[in-house]
């Protein structure tokens, strides 16, 4: 099947479209622009993708009459999986920006007290990720940013409030750049997930629903 995929690049989303020899829409994609524009239209691109490869696995799999009706809910669930794997890595990586930024951040004395409350932060996000993508689990966003970024600072004033940040002040865990500038996540501009999405839709069928 010969395909086809354009991508438009805005100030404040970047959309993106698959289509097939007979300008048949087999998938969308849509990302935040922010200030990376490779990085969006990389994003929107793999993202319209994913979407064109559920959309024909499921339209081959329907042709089988598999799963005696409970189509639907296969690929619901398996999709499910496909963006936890996702936002996992991509949790991962956002985790080691911190780090990296922490290592040249000017912190003195205090600095073992924000790296063990950065871990305790992510430890936090980590266990909590697998709820974000249950049946059911209502999000306001699919954007990765949108979701971390409330999360990350959710969890890093409760983890501040219970003792494990500084204190006083106590103040949330945020990833600080190179020139100890107050970080905000919009910094951070995640990159496409690596590993392609075969490994990702394999993994998420070999786990069933495990992040």
């Amino acid at each position: 099947m010969r395909c086809f995929i354009g991508i438009d690049l805005g100030s404040t989303t970047t959309k993106a479209v698959v289509i097939d020899e007979n300008q048949n829409i087999l998938g969308r994609g849509i990302t935040n622009s922010r200030s990376n524009y490779d990085t969006a239209a990389a994003v929107a691109k793999q993202e319209a993708l994913v979407n064109s490869r559920f959309h024909l696995f499921r339209q081959e799999l329907g042709r089988t009459n598999a799963l005696n009706g409970a189509l639907d809910g296969f690929i619901n669930q398996l999709e499910r999986d496909f963006r936890a794997e996702q936002y996992m890595e991509q949790l991962a990586d956002l985790e080691q920006t911190c780090q990296r930024s922490l290592a040249t951040a000017r912190f003195g004395d205090t600095g073992g007290g924000v790296a063990d409350a950065l871990t305790e932060v992510f430890r936090r996000l980590t266990a909590e990720a697998p709820a974000l993508f249950a049946p059911g689990a209502k999000r306001k966003s699919d954007f990765f940013r949108d979701i971390a970024g409330s999360q990350y600072l959710a969890t890093g004033e409760a983890v501040a409030k219970e003792g494990a940040a500084l204190r006083p002040p106590a103040e949330p865990v945020r990833p600080l750049d190179h020139r100890g500038r107050e970080p905000r996540l919009r910094r951070f501009d995640p990159a496409p997930p690596a590993g392609g999405a075969g490994a990702h839709l394999r993994r998420a069928a070999r786990d069933g629903g495990k992040a």
